[in-house]
């Protein structure tokens, strides 16, 4: 039970940590788009 916790919140930070990735990614390529139109 304790292993699969510790999963777990090791797969929410990394969810996390992804997610933060994805934002500045999706920024990133909008400034793009914006940049070349």
């Amino acid at each position: 039970m304790e292993s699969y916790q510790r999963k777990k919140t090791g797969s929410f930070l990394l969810n996390s940590k992804t997610r933060k990735l994805v934002k500045k990614a999706i920024i990133i390529v909008e400034k793009i788009i914006i940049n070349n139109g």
